[in-house]
């Protein structure tokens, strides 16, 4: 099949003649000390865009790299062929499911260590003329070659461009293999390229500001060979006793890694509240005329919603000096019962505060 075909039907004819590339090198993807995957972007291979190719004969002249799908129709792929460019190098694969899904293995350099912890990296998109918007690419470990094994990562719905997907993982067992199926209740294609491991990343979180600090636990997974805070604890959590800028470090195999957190404190807010009243008469005596929230100290953000008992909006202010007068659409309603929601946040903190209470409207 030429590559002069856009989209992709059953039952292709196999490819019948292969081109035989002599490369001198097998080229790694990125270095994880000794640990890599072998031919992660599928450049070393003895064809040139095989389409629907059975496994016996893929599995002839591609190192690193084993096909054992029950659907037996790999593909490799490049730009010109007609199948667009690859995310790394020239080539990429293209995996079927009909029935069964197409699979595939990689190997590792070296068995995995069960006390590291690995970041695996890949590329996706949806095949051409295919949109199965429900593919999902499933990430597996294995002693064997030819057997998927233990099922590690299940990605959401396949996009339609290229994206780089990634998830952390720690081993249980020294496997040697990474295996990669998909997974669709519909006839699906599915690209993919560039597999390569990374250090993973540590995250202690957003930025946070507090009206004081204390009572804060900080804390890492329990997954770590070495862990050293600012503070000296080499505990997996710690507590910080004053604000400023917080730092951990830790160590997992040949990666070291650091994040930083920056808590900052604001006491005047410590004490800031709004009342809202249960009641008011909007009979233009001067008391009590409107309702809305009371603070004493101005909320960041503000947002004041009232119903009726039937559960319609009647009233709602972003800002809490403007109240309700007990008028909708410039008609005073009848007194009543009415529900007011509100939500707010003050300067030392993002998180949004929400009150909500009945409140009687009089004559």
């Amino acid at each position: 099949m030429t590559g002069s075909f856009l989209f992709k039907i059953p039952f292709f004819i196999k490819m019948k003649a292969w081109t035989i590339l002599l490369l001198l090198t097998l080229s790694f993807t990125k270095d994880l000390s000794a640990q890599a995957i072998e031919n992660g972007s599928f450049e070393i291979h003895n064809q040139i865009c095989g389409i629907n190719v059975r496994n016996e004969f893929i599995n002839n002249g591609f190192p690193g790299f084993y096909a054992f799908g029950n659907q037996s129709e790999i593909d490799v792929l490049k730009d010109s062929c007609g199948y667009g460019a690859a995310v790394d190098g020239e080539y990429f694969i293209g995996l079927y499911n009909r029935d069964f899904s197409d699979a595939f293995s990689l190997h590792f350099t070296q068995p995995l260590d069960i006390s590291q912890t690995y970041r695996l990296n890949f590329s996706t998109k949806l095949g051409q003329g295919i949109f199965n918007q429900n593919s999902k690419v499933e990430i597996g470990l294995s002693y064997d070659r030819d057997q998927f094994g233990e099922l590690v990562f299940t990605s959401d719905k396949v996009p339609t461009n290229w994206t780089e997907l990634s998830f952390d993982f720690q081993p249980k067992m020294p496997f040697t293999y990474l295996t990669v199926r998909i997974s669709s209740i519909m006839e699906t294609w599915v690209y993919l390229d560039h597999f390569y491991l990374d250090c993973p990343t540590l995250d202690l979180g957003k930025d946070t500001i507090l009206c004081k600090v204390e009572d804060l636990n900080l804390s890492v997974p329990d997954i770590y060979e070495e862990v050293i805070w600012k503070n000296g604890s080499k505990e997996n959590s710690t507590t910080p006793e004053s604000p400023g800028l917080f730092w951990v470090e830790v160590k997992t195999g040949e990666c070291t890694l650091r994040d930083t957190l920056l808590i900052e404190e604001f006491p005047k807010n410590c004490s800031c509240e709004i009342y809202f009243p249960t009641a008011f008469s909007p009979d233009g005596n001067g008391i009590n005329d409107t309702f809305g929230g009371f603070s004493n100290c101005g909320p960041q953000l503000y947002l004041l919603q009232i119903f009726d008992r039937w559960g319609n909006l009647v009233f709602e202010s972003k800002d809490i000096s403007k109240m309700w007068d007990g008028t909708f659409k410039n008609k005073k309603m009848t007194p009543d019962t009415f529900v007011y929601r509100a939500a707010f946040t003050f300067e030392y903190s993002s998180d949004w505060e929400v009150q909500s209470g009945f409140l009687n409207l009089y004559k």
